[in-house]
Parts: C-alpha cells; sequence; structure tokens
C-alpha cells in the first residue's frame, strides 16, 4: 500500500510470467518460501535471466529472506537468478528468529527474522542487526548484501513502520 501511495506499482509472476515488466524503476523481492516453489522458479528461465540481466544494469531493487535466496546462485543445487554471487540452503532448524534492530545508514529499523535456510555468499554486507536475547544478552550480526543498485538481507522490514528506510530506498 505505500508503495502503491509513492508511484504506480505493476505486479508480475517468477513463476508464470516470462519477462519483468517494462519501464520499471524499482524492484521489490518480498519475503516468501521459494525453496517450496523452486522447481517451478528454475524452470521459467526467461524470467531468471529477465532479472538478473535488470540488475546487472543496474535496476534498483529491494529484497527480503526469500527474495534475497532467490537471487543467488541457487537453492539446494537448484538454479535461481545467479545475481549473487554464492548459494542458500534449507537447514533443519530455525537460524535466526524473532524480532531485532536493523542498523543502515544511521537510521534504526525494526525488523524480525524467520528462516529455516542460510545464504553462503560472497558479497559485501551493509548493515548490523542486533536482537536482545530473553537473557538480556545482546546479539549481533551482519547482513544486507548489496551489489549494484540491489540491496538483499533476511530481515523483513514492515515499511509504514519504519519510513526513513523505504525513503532511503527509493531514492
Amino acid at each position: 500500500e505505500l508503495l502503491e501511495e509513492v508511484g504506480e506499482v505493476v505486479y508480475f509472476s517468477p513463476i508464470r510470467d516470462k519477462k519483468l515488466p517494462e519501464n520499471i524503476d524499482f524492484l521489490y523481492l518480498g519475503g516468501g518460501y521459494p525453496e517450496v516453489f523452486k522447481d517451478q522458479l528454475s524452470k521459467n528461465t526467461d524470467m531468471l535471466r529477465s532479472i538478473k540481466e535488470a540488475l546487472d544494469k543496474g535496476l534498483n531493487c529491494y529484497a527480503e529472506c526469500g527474495g534475497l535466496m532467490y537471487l543467488t546462485e541457487n537453492i539446494d543445487s537448484v538454479n535461481m537468478v545467479g545475481f549473487l554471487n554464492g548459494n542458500s540452503e534449507m537447514t533443519k532448524s530455525l537460524n535466526r528468529f524473532g524480532y531485532a534492530t536493523l542498523l543502515f545508514k544511521n537510521i534504526e529499523i525494526n525488523c524480525h527474522e524467520f528462516h529455516k535456510s542460510k545464504v553462503n555468499l560472497n558479497e559485501e554486507t551493509m548493515y548490523d542487526v542486533i536482537k536482545t536475547s530473553y537473557t538480556g544478552e545482546k546479539i549481533n550480526w551482519r547482513c544486507g548484501y548489496k551489489k549494484n543498485n540491489t540491496l538483499a538481507g533476511y530481515p523483513h522490514v514492515h515499511f509504514f513502520g519504519n519510513l526513513e528506510f523505504i525513503k532511503e530506498l527509493l531514492k
């Protein structure tokens, strides 16, 4: 809804459509479960190529959690977009779970993580994620991979609660 307030939103399906919509200037790949649809996503090679070419040319993009995984070379050896150098793999248990604070360009952003996967990437990280455990211990990890004009990470961000972050993304 917030993105619709600031511009025209054009929806597409990475499974059914063959390419990205024409003349877009921002691509948002939200969370989800790409591991459930990895075979269907992988078979749509036209869309995989369309996204990779657009991102290689500098299309602005924000991808979170499942969107991050989709942009890697593969999920459990099944081909994905291949824009980010490295792979995603499913794990047997949760790796990060709960609410946290993401620090990006001096902006504190409320976020949460919930994933049974991990990424092994050879990309620059852009932000810290900080969580206070139930014992009061501060836990800190690096995330947020930046390549060209793409920022991708595991944390889910609710844009309405983090307007400064969405303003930064849309610059």
